[in-house]
């Protein structure tokens, strides 16, 4: 995979100013793309990932209609993909167009669909419906082939969804000059017995626009994936195809100053403020086009494995990408020389002398009686 690297940004994952802030980045492994070996599974179009936990992956299939079981271990020490494997799996009741993927527990994933559009959950026994959410009415002004194309859990046990590029009532699509608005949409769990969700949070998020030029009339641009980090910061991939080829990039956001848009008839109204993005990995080829993303184990130096999953659109293969997620606290401040250390101190000692005298004049004034004359 020609083209990647990695970019150490700095990124606020809280609301308070004080502590230093984290440094997220991104690095390659160096091991190149990793060719997943199919063997009896007939697992194709794999267009989402989503992590299980030890070596134990799950991928859904936007044409298959299925999800499958991935064993994918993972080197510790150096973060590359050791060796992999894919297991045949049931096919899930009432899917479509399956894009998104995250683990629910042991027997059960969270998958959403653009026919619909909807979010399901499924049994990973037998693929029949579990639950399916109510998601809100604005996601059904959908673009075809363009809806609810994102899915993460967050680690506070909320869960996301975005849509690949602008809803109709949001304004147009990315273009070569221009991204395009989208909506990041959260659910919160109101009930256990039995389970139940409800729409919480939505964010407005700028994609960027097409590489290149529109190539043979096609082009895109928008968000395929995501993975949270916590504390209302997420990774998002995001990926774009042109005349240039086609190009991931790996964004982290933060919407802790964004705007609540889940009242908003459309995101073209004025005032509205999107997420924050920093860009933290780019990556472009003309064969592997990336759809899905996930967090993996912890690694020995303390960071974490990142799984890159391409979609072979039925032509290609399907190949992984290893890489590596850092998350370190910034560099506490230098002290200040020493002569700013001296008059620091020296305007403080002077304060004090002041105070001191001000005080002492008062107490005199109020404890030597009356004057007289």
């Amino acid at each position: 995979m020609a083209g990647h690297r990695a970019l150490g940004l700095v990124v606020a994952f809280g609301l308070t100013s004080a502590p230093p802030l984290a440094a997220a980045e991104i690095v390659d492994t160096g091991q190149g793309v990793f060719e997943l070996p199919r063997g009896k599974s007939r697992a194709f179009e794999l267009s989402g990932i989503a992590y299980a936990g030890g070596n134990r992956y799950y991928a859904v299939s936007d044409q298959a209609g299925r999800v499958f079981a991935l064993e994918i271990d993972i080197d510790a020490a150096t973060g590359q993909i050791v060796s992999a494997r894919v297991e045949p799996a049931p096919r899930l009741a009432s899917a479509h167009d399956t894009e998104g993927i995250a683990f629910a527990g042991p027997a059960a994933v969270w998958v959403c669909d653009e026919v619909g559009p909807a979010v399901r959950k499924h049994s990973l026994v037998d693929g029949s419906v579990q639950q399916t959410l109510e998601i809100p009415p604005v996601f059904t002004r959908l673009r075809r082939n363009l809806s609810v194309e994102a899915l993460a859990f967050d680690p506070s046990g909320t869960l996301w969804i975005g849509n690949e590029e602008a809803l109709r009532i949001d304004g147009p699509k990315s273009s070569s000059d221009s991204g395009s608005w989208v909506r990041l949409q959260q659910f919160v769990r109101t009930g256990s017995e039995p389970e139940t969700w409800a729409p919480a949070l939505q964010w407005a998020y700028r994609t960027d626009p097409i590489p290149g030029d529109p190539l043979g009339g096609f082009a895109r641009s928008g968000v395929v994936d995501f993975a949270s980090i916590g504390g209302g910061a997420f990774l998002v991939l995001e990926r774009g195809m042109g005349s240039a080829g086609i190009r991931s990039r790996i964004y982290s956001i933060d919407g802790a100053a964004a705007t609540d848009t889940r009242n908003r008839s459309t995101l073209l109204e004025a005032g509205i403020v999107p997420a924050a993005k920093h860009l933290v990995w780019e990556g472009s080829a003309l064969g592997d086009n990336f759809e899905g993303m996930t967090l993996g184990p912890s690694l020995d130096a303390g960071d974490r494995s990142l799984v890159l999953i391409s979609d072979d659109g039925g032509v290609t293969r399907t190949r992984l990408l290893a890489l590596r997620y850092w998350e370190k606290p910034a560099p506490t401040p230098a002290a200040a020389p020493p002569a700013a250390r001296r008059s620091r101190q020296l305007a403080f000692e002077a304060g004090i002398a002041v105070a001191v005298l001000l005080g002492a004049l008062a107490l005199r004034n109020r404890f030597r009686g009356p004057i007289r004359r």
